[in-house]
């Protein structure tokens, strides 16, 4: 059996993350068979709101620094200063996560990794973790996606074929 590789929020966070070398040669392993390399899909959808949170906060900053020097222009130009042909701010692309969402889960099929869709479980059961303050969740509530990570890796844990001498 080859190893089985689970990645979750904490290793992929962003897409700098996605581009990495490390990640990269985890990649690699997958495509070529010596790995089982798995990210549920708990974990892209996360990835997917990141990267839409950064293309649209990058873009929002770029047009107030557009605004800005928009500003000063015509500041310099009341007083007879010519500052040239200012470039319109850029337009936003559309920053759908779902939109991440697909192009993330087709780059890492792409690879051979496997994205597991959430896991077979109630919401009574959730809460009920939820409410009895049973790890991952927090006080406070906090801890539902890493539940949903936590129940994910129990069911393909329980997939596994597991020989004695496999487990290290």
């Amino acid at each position: 059996m080859k190893p089985v590789v689970v990645l979750d929020s904490n290793a992929l966070h962003g897409l700098k993350a996605l581009s990495g070398s490390d990640f990269k040669k985890a990649l690699a392993l997958a495509h070529a068979g010596r790995i089982r390399l798995v990210v549920p899909d708990v974990v892209v959808r996360e990835l997917s709101r990141q990267a839409a949170k950064e293309v649209s906060d990058k873009y929002a900053a770029n047009r107030n620094t557009a605004n800005n020097l928009r500003t000063v222009a015509e500041e310099a130009r009341a007083v007879g200063i010519s500052v040239g042909q200012l470039p319109d701010p850029m337009k936003a692309p559309r920053t759908e996560r779902a939109d991440f969402h697909a192009a993330i889960s087709k780059y890492l099929h792409s690879w051979d990794v496997e994205t597991p869709d959430y896991p077979d479980l109630s919401v009574e059961d959730v809460l009920e973790r939820d409410l009895d303050g049973r790890k991952p969740f927090a006080p406070s509530g906090k801890g539902l996606r890493d539940t949903l990570i936590w129940e994910t890796i129990r069911q393909l844990c329980a997939a596994l074929v597991v020989v004695p001498s496999q487990v290290v």
